[in-house]
């Protein structure tokens, strides 16, 4: 009994080791390692297409000055909980830090991404966060950037999605941009 008392136990640290515990998306470590892993089938021609979404919730500061951490932590939780509503089975979702977060669409091009980022801002519309009796309503900008023969590290899509991701906010927020190089 102890014996298998001790495996749970084991199992249930490292499954916390992998999650955020905020919003029970993966953790930076874990979302960066599945995009290696996804890189390396990719390299190894495995599956379809592959698409990075970097999501950004707007004028997050604005919500944490307002309703304090804890209502930001709230806002988080609750776009988190929209998110999920609209990805697939098999989609990775992962907080990089603070109010970004990386998506991993398998076997899905930018069009899949835009839908995904489409569906994501409309239900954060019509389902504004619960912050302490408030209706808040939040906004998303993200940068979509494809996996390319020759993507030689997880630091590669990134730099992508990222730009991207300042090109949406810099095109007025609450938008997606697709990387063009």
């Amino acid at each position: 009994m102890d014996m298998t008392e001790s495996r749970r136990t084991e199992a249930a640290l490292a499954w916390m080791a992998r999650v955020d515990s905020l919003t029970g998306c993966w953790n930076r470590a874990e979302i960066l390692k599945r995009l290696e892993d996804r890189l390396a089938a990719a390299a190894r021609g495995e599956g379809g297409p592959n698409t990075a979404l970097m999501l950004d919730l707007d004028h997050f500061k604005q919500v944490n000055d307002r309703y304090g951490h804890l209502g930001g932590d709230a806002a988080l939780r609750h776009f988190c909980e929209q998110l999920r509503a609209c990805m697939r089975d098999g989609d990775s979702i992962g907080r990089l830090g603070g109010e970004e977060f990386l998506v991993l669409l398998a076997d899905a091009d930018v069009d899949a991404a835009h839908a995904v980022c489409a569906r994501l801002r409309m239900s954060l519309r019509q389902h504004p966060a619960d912050i302490d009796g408030a209706a808040v309503a939040l906004s998303v900008s993200g940068g979509i950037a494809r996996f390319v023969e020759g993507d030689a590290s997880a630091s590669d899509v990134l730099r992508r999605a990222d730009s991207a991701l300042y090109q949406a906010k810099r095109a007025g927020r609450d938008c997606a941009v697709e990387y063009c190089g």
